[in-house]
């Protein structure tokens, strides 16, 4: 059997927009250091980032695969929620 880890990823936050593709002054955005750190456990067969936004892609690392997540379920959560999606 195999080990999956998801990594969902919101680009559009309301709070702070953009905060996981926001860069340190190393140049390394958040879902970068993230996703570096994951890649290092041990356990998981593969490692999928679900976005609804192509352009996380060039924050991904060796490892991780990238998974589009449908627009429809987006909008299908915000008007359940009011716009918030927990």
């Amino acid at each position: 059997m195999k080990t999956v880890a998801f990594v969902p990823i919101k680009l559009d936050n309301q709070r702070l927009p953009g905060k996981n593709t926001m860069r340190f002054d190393d140049g390394t955005s958040l879902i970068t250091v993230f996703l570096k750190t994951l890649v290092k456990v041990k356990g998981f067969d593969e490692i999928y980032v679900f976005c609804s936004d192509t352009s996380i892609k060039e924050h991904l690392v060796p490892g991780v695969q990238f998974l589009k997540r449908p627009t429809y379920r987006l909008s299908f959560c915000q008007s359940k929620n009011g716009g918030d999606m927990r």
